[in-house]
């Protein structure tokens, strides 16, 4: 038989049953590339190649466990809700009935490190003072219309979810609160030229441009010295404002970075088409290591495209609040916040950058 590789199709002897595990190891992608404002899809790569493997991982009914990628959905819960980015906060180890999630330290620490590491005592520690079901109502309104289970590792991102979800989810924050749907036809003419009919862009307003600025800033993090995905400079050297978080999920079965810039946003999912395969290693499956830098070269090699005309210098919106438009924790003077309610919290302090929690 003739089997697909990446350099070209080759002759060679299997068994029908080898040929299946040759075909089930290829590793598979989803990427997609929209406008945050529009929603206007620039690219979609639904695998290595459609002829061979029929699974479109960008479609929406095509979903994978998205893990920590989720979790920028419950952050803008809090900081919706009054949290400010720079408050203390000492999270402990959480306990919410028998669930005990592994990883983070319960330390003093800001919403803004929190999410750079990747903490997952913070997020369950959000979702244990405002309940699960306001994170499931902000995350339909917001795009996501997969099954969502109401239980507490929801905050991790325990749930099956579209790459095309996750774009309208991720749009919400560049866009200054709208979340826009991807689009990718806008209209069917008929061979004479005439338009039989028209298609506009779904967008929905979640919450104010200041609850999106906050959560941009907040979402520099994992991408800055010390985050999850730090080493994206390596890959994509323009000094545009980026924003976005890595996943990973059991048993580094999928790999996910989503990011964006202001003009630009995107989406990679890295992982096999059969759950059961996976890396073995984190070093080499994490979002990170896997995902993020596909997501960093595609990014600089729109960026340095001068037919593109991207800015390459580009700043996020300034929001209606212009006291915003500054460091986040320059101000100081927060609160230490641990156990119990938090409440809804207005305090600030400075971010250690260097510090590791």
């Amino acid at each position: 038989m003739k089997v697909f590789t990446y350099k070209g199709m080759k002759d060679t002897t299997l068994s029908p049953y080898d040929s299946v595990k040759y075909y089930k190891s290829f590793l598979q992608i989803g990427m997609m590339v929209a406008e945050p404002y529009t929603g206007y899809v620039r690219a979609w790569v639904g695998g290595p190649n459609f002829q061979y493997f029929k699974n479109d991982h960008c479609r929406p009914s095509t979903k994978r466990q998205v893990g920590s990628t989720f979790k920028p959905i419950v952050y803008a819960l809090a900081v919706d809700n009054g949290w400010s980015p720079c408050m203390v906060i000492a999270p402990g180890m959480v306990t919410i009935g028998k669930w005990h999630p592994k990883g983070g330290s319960g330390g003093p620490q800001t919403l803004l490190q929190a999410l750079k590491t990747s903490n997952n005592q913070m997020a369950a520690y959000i979702i244990k003072n405002f309940g699960v079901n306001p994170v499931i109502d902000l995350s339909r309104r917001m795009g996501i219309v997969s099954d969502l289970p109401p239980y507490s590792p929801l905050a991790l991102g325990a749930a099956d979810i579209s790459l095309y979800e996750m774009m309208t989810v991720y749009s919400t924050f560049p866009s200054g609160g709208i979340s826009v749907k991807p689009q990718y036809l806008l209209r069917i003419d008929d061979k004479d030229g005439n338009t039989i009919q028209n298609f506009t862009t779904e967008m929905k307003e979640v919450f104010n441009d200041n609850t999106a600025y906050k959560m941009c800033q907040l979402m520099k993090g994992p991408v800055s010295r010390g985050g999850t995905g730090a080493s994206l400079p390596a890959y994509f050297k323009y000094g545009v404002d980026v924003a976005g978080k890595t996943g990973t999920t059991n048993k580094n079965t999928d790999a996910w970075f989503i990011g964006y810039t202001p003009d630009l946003l995107a989406g990679v999912w890295v992982g096999c088409d059969d759950p059961l395969l996976h890396f073995l290693y984190t070093g080499s499956g994490q979002g990170g290591h896997a995902a993020m830098p596909v997501w960093g070269m595609f990014m600089q090699k729109a960026y340095s495209d001068p037919k593109l005309g991207l800015n390459r210098n580009a700043k996020f919106f300034r929001p209606s609040d212009s006291t915003l438009v500054k460091d986040l924790c320059e101000d100081g003077g927060g609160t230490l916040i641990s156990g119990g309610d938090a409440g809804n919290y207005d305090q600030i302090d400075e971010e250690n950058p260097d510090s590791e929690y």
